[in-house]
């Protein structure tokens, strides 16, 4: 399977569910523990949220399941599995294809179709059994059990102890293979450490390791295009935002040029906001119960994506104090105008500067952000291009 193919699918299923996209005949079932009973049969596909979900009976059809805490599957799916959960366990048999957005994955079971897993720590355990691709996005990898195709994927450190039918075709940091493994094709990894092989193990194919590529050049180029597209705009929209707000822009920037460091700590609590939102969010959700956790995170996740949206659009907005003040004290000119296009020209070459670039970016945008919040010292009128303030 190649990776077109297997982001292909990714999107699918992503798509499947994001959207709840269902066929004409479903059952549904949702509590904090659902369990299909050994014995017990769903002649239908299943779609099951709860925190804790066990199938130790059938299904026929397909299982769509979302948990907080863990999936388990102990009888079998004749269908395919689609899952996202802290954890998921694939103990039984499952006909179809399992795919699975999880911290922890261990399949031990038999998978008639793909794997298709992007997650933490993934294993498949000796007594596995996949009939098709092994696709597999990690940080951790164990592969063991048989394969009837290929592994394909990128994870940090991986082991591969399996029979693999087809070839071994990975992005890794650190691979070992076992003296377990027999691959019967190729064994493909790109990094930058060199693979420890064991000498009893059966690679039929070839061994080719490539080291990592820096990015191609026409990588490059596109972002160095998004960088001047992103400049072009920021300058043109500060130049809208002078235009329409001539006296206010003109205020900001006098009040960022006499008082940049309370400015600076205007746009610092400004944007501390939204965080200390998100955070509280965050505790009242985690100290409820399972039972009221999401509702609140329903009721209060729009407020606070509300107020990060709120700190975005001021922070669009930033760069027109900021600016306009870095121009007065550099250029002679006397068009606010003129000021705003010097001062970010400057900006827009200091960001370049590795390290001093970000400071600069993220100091600034402070900085500007509180200059549209700090009144400019009242002790005698400000002529800032063209514009009076009194």
């Amino acid at each position: 399977m190649s990776r077109l193919t297997a982001l292909v699918m990714l999107a699918v299923v992503a798509g499947t569910v994001v959207t709840g996209a269902q066929p004409a005949s479903a059952e549904r079932t949702q509590s904090d523990f659902v369990l299909i009973q050994e014995g017990e049969t769903v002649s239908e596909d299943l779609y099951a949220a709860g925190d804790m979900i066990v199938i130790q009976g059938l299904i026929e059809g397909d299982l769509i399941a979302a948990a907080f805490t863990e999936i388990r599957i102990e009888g079998e799916v004749r269908g395919s599995v689609v899952a996202v959960a802290s954890k998921v366990v694939v103990d039984g048999a499952v006909g179809g294809s399992v795919r699975v957005a999880a911290l922890t994955v261990e399949i031990n079971g038999g998978v008639g179709e793909d794997v298709f897993v992007g997650g933490l720590d993934v294993t498949t355990g000796s007594e596995s059994e996949i009939g098709r691709d092994a696709l597999l996005w990690a940080n951790d990898v164990a592969v063991a059990g048989r394969i009837g195709r290929n592994v394909e994927g990128q994870f940090r450190t991986g082991t591969v102890a399996a029979q693999v039918d087809g070839e071994v075709d990975i992005t890794v940091s650190k691979l070992t293979v076992g003296p377990t493994a027999t691959i019967a094709g190729d064994l493909i990894y790109v990094g930058d450490d060199r693979a420890v092989i064991s000498d009893a193990a059966d690679v039929g194919g070839s061994v080719v390791a490539e080291s990592e590529l820096a990015p191609y050049i026409r990588i490059r180029a596109l972002f160095l295009l998004v960088r001047v597209l992103v400049v072009l705009a920021m300058v043109a929209l500060g130049l809208g935002l002078i235009w329409s707000f001539p006296e206010r822009s003109a205020q900001a920037a006098r009040g960022v040029f006499e008082r940049p460091l309370i400015a600076l700590a205007w746009g610092a609590g400004l944007a501390s906001i939204p965080i200390a939102m998100a955070l509280i969010v965050w505790l009242f959700v985690s100290l409820s119960p399972r039972a009221t956790g999401l509702p609140l995170l329903l009721v209060f996740s729009p407020i606070v994506i509300a107020a990060f949206a709120a700190l975005f659009v001021g922070l669009l907005s930033a760069p027109v104090p900021v600016g306009a003040a870095i121009g007065k004290r550099i250029g002679p000119a006397r068009s606010i105008y003129a000021w705003f296009v010097i001062g970010a020209t400057l900006l827009v070459l200091l960001s370049i500067v590795p390290l001093v670039g970000t400071i600069v970016l993220v100091v600034g945008s402070l900085v500007g952000l509180g200059g549209w919040f700090v009144e400019p010292a009242p002790d005698e009128p400000a002529v800032i291009g063209e514009v009076s303030v009194l």
